[in-house]
């Protein structure tokens, strides 16, 4: 059967650590494809607590994730919560494979995502029905992750990777911290230079 790996996140703005991540869960699953889930903005400045000065306009996060596409023929763009088709995780995975017409998709996440997945929208029905890729960071404690009753009890649907330590301090914090100083050094070390060719584009760096 047909694997497709699913990221979502806010690529606010896409990091070298996006690309990793996701072509080492890629690689670790045989899927046939990947697919690139952004998040609207309301999920940022709701669940993620972004202030408004924080966010890149979803026009030029979309033109960046765009290009990725353009560049991994293997890789897809979602856009169905930015178009408010879907209105949570669940919804979207299960209109994913549908339309894809596969039962199985890895949805990657960091592991401090294990904490708050029992708040996510229909958290029971999300985790018995789905394959979640966790990717650990080097200074995670695995025994505790392992004993959370969330993941004794669903255990079965998750898979823990680690993609590397090497990638543990490429984030979009971090680009986001450089382009309020104008540090081009540090952006062009943390993404790509397409990237920084659209934020330059849409005068935002």
């Amino acid at each position: 059967m047909d694997r497709i790996v699913l990221l979502g996140g806010t690529f606010n703005p896409l990091s070298k650590a996006h690309d990793r991540i996701l072509r080492f869960a890629k690689s670790k699953t045989d899927a046939r494809e990947a697919i690139l889930l952004p998040a609207p903005d309301t999920f940022m400045n709701s669940w993620k607590g972004f202030e408004e000065s924080d966010i890149l306009p979803l026009k030029t996060r979309l033109k960046i994730l765009d290009k990725y596409c353009q560049r991994h023929k293997d890789t897809l763009l979602e856009t169905i919560e930015v178009d408010e088709k879907t209105h949570s995780t669940y919804e979207s995975l299960n209109y994913l494979k549908e339309k894809y017409e596969t039962k199985i998709i890895y949805f990657v996440l960091g592991t401090e995502k294990i904490s708050e997945l029992n708040r996510w929208h229909e958290s029971d029905r999300l985790l018995s029905e789905n394959r979640f890729l966790m990717m650990r960071r080097h200074n995670d404690d695995m025994k505790a992750i392992l004993a959370n009753p969330l993941v004794i009890q669903y255990r079965q649907n998750f898979r823990f990777l680690d993609a590397g330590e090497d990638i543990q301090e490429i984030s979009s914090t971090r680009i986001r911290e450089a382009l309020r100083h104008k540090d081009l050094k540090t952006i062009k070390a943390l993404t790509f230079s397409y990237v920084v060719d659209i934020l330059k584009e849409d005068n935002i760096l």
